[in-house]
């Protein structure tokens, strides 16, 4: 037990009077759609909501610099991992969508550590949302986006050092071009259940660069397919502002040039409103 304790003391000095800097250079890539087979089906009608989901969390490089007791001489500038890794992860954002014509809506979505995406979707069979009727409902959507972020060393230094971290920095520039196929049945006025089937593609230009003028190229591409099975709620038709929630879930795969398939359950779920 003595020992023991003696040692954690140890670790805990070491800690105090060490300092270090670490940078992660991540994105994620989404696994849900969150859209039903219905367009809205009326000029200016709209939804908004709130969104969580699963994500395939793409690491490009990792740094680390740290200083032992303070001394410069025990350190040897940031150490770099360059190679791509993939996970499991989560995230949140909002989405928006609007009716321009009974059967096309256009809609918004935004995403943390990701891309701002801008789409349509078309309804090419079935009744629309503003006439539940039950019953099945097809369409296809398409989308674009493009995101941008800068990155810095997140920084702890001990009192006792007063040693400068060199400058660690890493931008992340994302395009995204989405595809779905939606597939439907709504039983009443109250629920529709669906299925997505979809297509992404990434391109990634990043960049990373430390103090002394190190420069690592990040840039890559990746893919993302799955499909997913949903069920959108809506309170009555009666009320001219309506609650709805939606659940998700369901299997996506996540192909990158420099690592092996990544494959995962996905699933995620939404709450707002719609007019």
């Amino acid at each position: 037990m003595l020992v023991r304790l003696q040692q954690f003391i140890i670790l805990v000095v070491l800690a105090l009077l060490s300092s270090c800097s670490n940078l992660n250079v991540d994105y994620h890539m989404t696994t849900v759609q969150f859209e039903t087979p219905e367009t809205r089906g009326k000029l200016w009608n709209g939804q908004a909501e709130l969104a969580a989901q699963t994500t395939h969390k793409v690491s490009l490089a990792r740094a680390h610099e740290s200083y032992l007791l303070g001394f410069r001489a025990l350190h040897a500038g940031p150490t770099v991992e360059s190679n791509v890794e993939v996970q499991s992860s989560t995230q949140v954002g909002v989405g928006a969508g609007l009716s321009v014509w009974k059967r096309i809506d256009i809609f918004f979505k935004s995403h943390a550590e990701s891309t701002s995406m801008l789409g349509a979707k078309f309804q090419f069979y079935g009744t629309p949302e503003h006439e539940p009727e039950e019953g099945l409902k097809i369409a296809v959507l398409a989308a674009y986006g493009m995101g941008s972020e800068e990155e810095t060393g997140d920084e702890f230094q001990s009192q006792e050092s007063s040693l400068d971290f060199e400058s660690m920095k890493a931008t992340i520039e994302l395009e995204q071009s989405n595809f779905a196929f939606l597939v439907g049945h709504r039983s009443n006025e109250h629920f529709i259940i669906y299925s997505s089937t979809y297509y992404s593609h990434y391109d990634v230009d990043s960049h990373l660069s430390t103090g002394s003028g190190a420069q690592y190229d990040l840039s890559t591409w990746g893919d993302v397919y799955g499909t997913n099975v949903g069920i959108k709620w809506n309170t009555a038709w009666e009320s001219r502002v309506k609650l709805m929630g939606k659940v998700e879930a369901g299997y996506s795969i996540a192909k990158l040039k420099q690592v092996e398939i990544h494959d995962m359950l996905s699933i995620g779920t939404t709450f707002g409103i719609h007019w």
